[in-house]
């Protein structure tokens, strides 16, 4: 998300999507964000790498006993980390 054009609000809910929602398509996204399909696309692209590289991190956090909100601040913060 360094640089990104989007707001952060869009790519907030793209990551709710993605971690919530099983076998999110770019087209669903692409019309829940109001986004460019080519947009979506990059967007599940850099999610999916991201939960792939951090799995045992983002598992962790699903499963503790948070809110969704708590959930998803605490896995922005995992690259900080």
């Amino acid at each position: 998300m360094h640089k990104t054009r989007l707001d952060y609000r869009k790519w907030l809910l793209a990551l709710y999507l993605f971690l919530f929602k099983e076998n999110i398509s770019y087209r669903y996204l692409s019309s829940i964000l109001n986004v460019n399909k080519n947009t979506a696309y990059n967007m599940i692209k850099k999610l999916n790498y991201l939960y792939i590289n951090f799995k045992i991190e983002i598992m962790s956090l699903i499963t503790s006993n948070s809110s969704n909100e708590e959930i998803l601040s605490n896995i922005l913060l995992i690259k900080i980390k």
